[in-house]
C-alpha cells in the first residue's frame, strides 16, 4: 500500500496505521484475498490517504476500474457492520460492497461513481438531484426507526435525546476540551483540520474562558430542549451526522449516502444542521427552505402535523452540535491525546451557545 496523502497532527503515543509495516502488509493481503474471492485482482498498489479518523485507499483493478478500501479507528469500527446491514435493509440506499471485516473495522467497496459535491461544481442543474435524494434519505430514516435495537447492537453510538445532556456534560469536562480553552487556532491546528467543516480564522481562539463557563451552564437548557423534542413524538433513528453533497454518491440514476463513520442513533432531524448549512452554501434561502420541506414531507405520513415537525426541526438543530463534537473523539488511538480533536470538539460545542438564525428552520 502506497501512502500518498497524509493530513494529521503529530501522533501522541504510538504510530498511525500507515506508519506500521505490519498493518500495511496485513491490509494489503486482506484486500488481495477479498478481491480474489470476488473474482477480481488489483492492477497496482493501493494508493491511500491518512487522516485522524480513517485510512482510505483507491485500489486499481486489472481490466480497469477500481474498488475502495477503508479502515476505521476503534470508535467508528461499527461502520463496516452498519454498511453490511444497510445492503440488506435498504439496498437502494446502500453502496455495493465487496467485503467487510467487522473485527478490524475494514471495508472494501466497489467504486460507485462521482460524488454529488463534484457534480454540483460541474453542473449547476445538478442541484435538482438533491431533492429526490433528501426525500429518500428521510424515508430511509423512517424505515430504520424500527431497527433501533439492531443499530445499537451493531455498535452504532447511542445519542438518543435522553442521553444528549449527559454526553455533553462528559465532553465539556474531558481533558481534550479543557486543554483547548484559550488556545489559538494557529497554535493548535494540524494540517488536516480544514476538513472539519467549520469556518476558521487562524488568529481566533478555539473557545474562550467565558464561553467555556457558559457551556457549564448549558446542560439544563439542553435537557429542556430534549424533553420538548420527546413531546413531538418523532421516533429516533439513524443519523448520518455529516450529510452534505461531498458524502453523497451518484450511482447512475440514483444517489446514496456514504461515509457513515460519524453516525449515531439519535433524533433523525439532527441531520439538518450539516445538511442545511451545506444547502445554503449553494442555494438561495428560498430554495434551501424548500429543500427542508422536502425532507420533512415523508415524516408527515407518520401522522405528525407540519407545525410540530418544523418545531422539532428547530429543536434538533439546537442539540445536534453535540453529535458533531463527539465525532471528533473517533480517531486512531495515537491521536487521542492530541489537542486538535478536543479543540475541534470545543469549536462545535460553542455553536450550542450561538446557533445562527440561518441554521434554524423558519417555517
Amino acid at each position: 500500500m502506497e501512502i500518498v496523502d497524509v493530513r494529521v497532527p503529530h501522533p501522541v503515543g504510538g504510530l498511525p496505521p500507515w506508519q506500521d509495516p505490519q498493518w500495511l502488509a496485513e491490509a494489503t493481503a486482506w484486500i488481495d484475498a477479498r478481491l480474489a474471492e470476488a473474482g477480481l485482482a488489483r492492477a497496482a498498489a493501493p494508493r491511500a490517504r491518512g487522516r485522524m479518523w480513517s485510512v482510505v485507499a483507491r485500489v486499481p483493478l486489472a481490466g480497469g476500474g477500481c474498488v475502495w478500501f477503508k479502515a476505521n479507528p476503534p470508535a467508528s469500527s461499527f461502520e463496516p457492520g452498519l454498511l453490511d446491514a444497510l445492503t440488506r435493509w435498504v439496498p437502494d440506499m446502500a453502496l455495493p460492497l465487496v467485503a467487510v471485516d467487522t473485527a478490524r473495522g475494514w471495508t472494501l467497496s466497489r467504486d460507485a461513481g462521482a460524488h454529488l459535491g463534484d457534480l454540483l461544481k460541474q453542473e449547476p442543474d445538478a442541484t435538482t438531484r438533491l431533492a429526490p435524494f433528501i426525500r429518500r434519505y428521510a424515508e430511509l430514516q423512517i424505515v430504520l426507526s424500527a431497527r433501533v435495537d439492531e443499530l445499537l447492537a451493531l455498535g452504532v453510538p447511542d445519542l438518543r435525546p435522553h442521553v444528549v445532556a449527559d454526553r455533553f456534560e462528559a465532553l465539556i469536562g474531558s481533558a481534550p476540551v479543557r486543554a483547548s480553552v484559550g488556545g489559538r487556532i494557529a497554535d493548535i491546528v494540524g494540517p488536516g483540520a480544514m476538513d472539519s467543516g467549520l469556518q476558521q480564522d487562524p488568529d481566533e481562539v478555539w473557545i474562550t474562558e467565558a464561553q467555556y463557563a457558559q457551556l457549564h451552564g448549558a446542560t439544563a437548557g439542553l435537557r429542556a430542549v430534549c424533553a420538548e423534542l420527546a413531546e413531538v413524538g418523532v421516533p429516533v433513528s439513524l443519523d448520518h451526522s455529516d450529510l452534505h453533497p461531498g458524502n453523497i454518491v451518484d450511482l447512475g440514476g440514483r444517489t446514496a449516502p456514504f461515509d457513515w463513520g460519524d453516525a449515531s442513533v439519535a433524533h433523525p432531524f439532527s441531520t439538518l444542521l450539516v445538511l442545511m448549512r451545506s444547502a445554503r452554501s449553494i442555494l438561495s434561502p428560498g430554495q434551501a427552505d424548500a429543500l427542508r420541506e422536502v425532507y420533512l414531507e415523508p415524516w408527515r405520513d407518520t401522522g405528525i402535523a407540519s407545525g410540530e415537525l418544523r418545531r422539532a426541526a428547530d429543536l434538533a438543530v439546537r442539540i445536534s452540535p453535540v453529535s458533531r463534537a463527539l465525532a471528533w473523539g473517533r480517531v486512531f488511538p495515537c491521536f487521542a491525546g492530541s489537542v486538535e480533536p478536543g479543540a475541534q470538539a470545543a469549536r462545535w460545542l460553542v455553536r450550542i451557545l450561538r446557533i445562527e438564525a440561518k441554521d434554524l428552520a423558519t417555517g
